[in-house]
């Protein structure tokens, strides 16, 4: 399987206003990139981070629990790490493997 590659913003950072010392922001400047308003776009970044790191340290038994319970928290984590990409934590081979569970 591939890595997948950050998103590249359409333009320089400093022409969003979105708080840079986030650990959302890229996916904020998607957001607006995309068509989000700018007053938006931070907090729905904000709980899409949430759903991402409220995801990914969940043991076997609470994987199974959670992909059955909340499985779009799934899918917004999986749109956090399409945006960030692979560098980091490689959350497409975390959900095969969590498929498997």
């Amino acid at each position: 399987m591939s890595t997948k590659k950050a998103y590249e913003t359409k333009d320089d950072y400093d022409d969003y206003m979105v708080d840079m010392g986030t650990t959302h922001s890229l996916l904020a400047m998607y957001l607006i990139d995309k068509g989000v308003a700018t007053t938006r776009a931070n907090d729905l970044a904000l709980a899409i981070k949430y759903c991402f790191g409220a995801i990914t340290p969940l043991d076997e038994r609470n994987l199974k629990i959670c992909s059955e319970l909340l499985p779009e928290m799934f899918t917004l984590a999986k749109f956090y790490n399409d945006v960030y990409g692979d560098g980091t934590y490689p959350f497409h081979r975390f959900v095969k493997n969590t498929k498997e569970v």
